[in-house]
């Protein structure tokens, strides 16, 4: 009895020079696939983030020169912004606010003593964020979070643009059957593979949150559709 291996290794022969080179190009083909399935780790990192504050400058300078220490940025981040207590692990650690920094101007610190500055700190309390953001650059210099300000009430936006990458892998699991069937594997690839290339392009310029989940739609729809058709082009 012919078992079913036997009758393809007689109808297309041995896996020859031929299909080991369409094999090897197909799967390096799917590497940017996996590297944009992973972009999310690298987009929406989470760093340290505090209020911006009114006349920054002219606290640095007027700290550096009223103070010995060689870090004026940090004694002026420490006065102008609260801690608040985050678990690390297995351990507790003092982080900075995200949406509060405290309510005090430049004038008081500029003519006050540093004992009545705490002590006017402890009397006013804290406002939310009116001046932006600012962002811990020392590991990732830009990311959405940072160039869309994407926390305290925006937070949610985070989780909200990895769900619409995830619901154009699934629309775009259902559109690419339709579109291979209609036009070839061949012409679906190439036509999945730049999209992917259009799309990723238009996304590292987004001029705004909205441009930039709709453009992660459409580049995750043509992501998956480009992983099918190099994975039915493999067999």
């Amino acid at each position: 009895m012919m078992h079913y291996d036997d009758i393809l290794k007689n109808i297309i022969g041995e896996l020859g020079t031929h299909q080991k080179i369409c094999f090897f190009l197909l799967g390096i083909s799917t590497v940017p696939v996996m590297l944009i399935i992973m972009s999310p780790v690298f987009l929406f990192p989470p760093v340290d983030t505090w209020c911006k504050y009114p006349d920054s400058n002219e606290l640095r300078q007027h700290m550096c020169i009223n103070n010995s220490t060689g870090n004026c940025d940090e004694l002026v981040k420490n006065l102008m912004i609260p801690k608040e207590k985050k678990v690390a692990g297995c351990e507790t650690q003092l982080k900075n606010e995200q949406c509060h920094r405290y309510n005090i101007s430049f004038d008081y610190v500029s003519y006050y003593p540093e004992a009545n500055i705490y002590s006017y700190i402890n009397q006013t309390g804290k406002i939310e964020c009116d001046h932006g953001w600012e962002y811990d650059r020392s590991q990732y210099k830009s990311t959405v979070t940072g160039q869309f300000d994407l926390v305290c009430d925006r937070f949610y936006l985070n989780a909200l643009a990895s769900s619409i990458f995830m619901l154009g892998f699934l629309v775009g699991s259902l559109v690419s059957g339709y579109v291979l069937d209609r036009f070839g594997r061949m012409k679906g690839f190439m036509l999945t593979n730049g999209g992917v290339i259009i799309f990723g392009i238009i996304e590292a310029f987004s001029p705004n949150y909205v441009v930039f989940v709709v453009v992660r739609f459409f580049l995750a729809m043509c992501t998956i559709g480009r992983y099918i058709s190099s994975f039915v082009l493999g067999e």
